[in-house]
């Protein structure tokens, strides 16, 4: 098994994983104030940052992004003309999962959709929070992802993209790092995912998320497969007041449904 020259090029900076167990109570109400108190701290930042250095700097920026096209496209060519023989490289995937937390009756709902096309792929999904204090709602889009090892027993994958927040009107950029395992043929695909958003504006990270998990073939007909899933999720929300965080611990089930 050989992976591309070209994908060492390609730096992973490491993960920095980061969980502060805190004694605020898991209330999707609490979210909501704590996302409404950011999106005011972010009206109140001003920008204060200086000029910008021009110059020849510019010049060397423009032959890093033209070197990166060009690495783009050479690692696009090479993934698609493998598509035949490893068809996952080109599918679809749809899931629904649902989650429990105990701690407020708390329960979580994401359905989600992804389209993989070699070395790229796109991921949106809804992510819907509510217990008896409220509910919380974020439309989540990793606009690009880059398939940086896309192999037939593993994939590492990382993005970026916009998280919008229903309940405030607000968006946030948001980044993922994603890998995965691919056992007997894709029929048994551990993973861990984390995802994170930035206000830039107020320096806070308004949700912080990690989640290990499984997912394995119940069924296949020929290029469609349902596969279950059983994951942990681990989500972190601002809280109302500076430096507070709202956790949750959710417990979740669900199904995958792939095209390829």
């Amino acid at each position: 098994m050989q992976i591309s020259v070209k994908v060492k090029k390609l730096t992973f900076v490491g993960i920095f994983l980061f969980i502060a167990m805190l004694h605020s109570e898991a209330q999707v109400g609490d979210v909501s104030k704590g996302s409404r108190g950011n999106k005011e701290n972010s009206r109140g930042s001003g920008n204060s940052d200086g000029g910008s250095r021009r110059g020849g700097s510019g010049v060397f920026f423009f032959f890093e992004i033209f070197d990166f096209i060009h690495l783009i496209g050479q690692g696009q060519k090479d993934q698609l003309s493998k598509r035949f023989d490893e068809p996952y490289r080109v599918s679809l995937q749809a899931g629904f999962k649902g989650g429990y937390f105990n701690k407020e009756g708390t329960y979580s709902f994401i359905p989600s959709i992804r389209g993989n096309w070699g070395l790229l792929s796109t991921h949106l999904r809804s992510n819907h929070i509510q217990d008896r204090t409220g509910q919380f709602q974020t439309l989540d889009w990793q606009v690009i992802q880059f398939n940086l090892v896309n192999i037939p027993e593993f994939t590492l994958r990382t993005g970026t993209g916009l998280s919008y927040v229903k309940d405030i009107d607000d968006t946030h950029h948001e980044s993922t790092v994603e890998l995965e395992g691919h056992l007997h043929d894709r029929s048994i695909n551990p993973f861990l995912y984390f995802r994170w958003s930035n206000d830039y504006q107020t320096n806070d990270v308004p949700r912080l998320e990690i989640s290990p998990g499984v997912d394995f073939r119940i069924m296949q007909t020929g290029k469609f497969r349902v596969h279950a899933t059983a994951a942990y999720l681990y989500q972190r929300y601002l809280g109302e007041n500076q430096g507070d965080f709202v956790p949750f611990h959710f417990l979740q089930t669900g199904i995958n449904l792939y095209f390829y």
